[in-house]
């Protein structure tokens, strides 16, 4: 199998609206009032993402697809760190494949999303009543292999 994929990254509505469940900061319900920003913008954040995620050989040879939901925060100080993947819409299409290569592909891949997060160049951090404050983003990721 080539394990040249294609990345669709995509953002929900919040990313760009900021609802009440997205960009929130962690102490309140409240939509903060000046949102982080990744350095170069929404273009730069697509090709970091893009560019640095790399596909676990475990996940190409159990043909592993599908869409991850990423719960991440931008800390006061503007480090990216992930709170949280959701993998429910992730499936093997792999016939007959062994437990043991499902859990590699599934903890590479989580390992893998971390890096890449923890990796990320500092964003400006959001701002709420001229303080820095965390805030959280959630963000879909769709893995398909080709």
């Amino acid at each position: 199998m080539n394990l040249r994929f294609t990345k669709i990254i995509y953002f929900v509505f919040g990313f760009f609206f900021f609802t009440d469940t997205f960009g929130q900061t962690d102490s309140s319900n409240v939509r903060v009032e000046i949102n982080p920003i990744f350095r170069g913008g929404i273009p730069a954040f697509y090709n970091y993402v893009n560019k640095g995620l790399k596909i676990p050989k475990s996940v190409a040879k159990a043909n592993y697809q599908g869409k991850i939901l990423v719960k991440f925060i931008i800390e006061k100080d503007g480090k990216a760190i992930v709170d949280s993947i959701n993998y429910d819409k992730m499936t093997f299409l792999r016939k007959n494949i062994k437990d043991e290569l499902k859990e590699k592909a599934k903890d590479e891949l989580n390992t893998e999303v971390k890096r890449l997060f923890a990796e990320m160049p500092i964003w400006t951090p959001g701002f709420q009543d001229n303080r820095p404050v965390r805030v959280f983003f959630m963000m879909p990721f769709s893995i398909y292999l080709e």
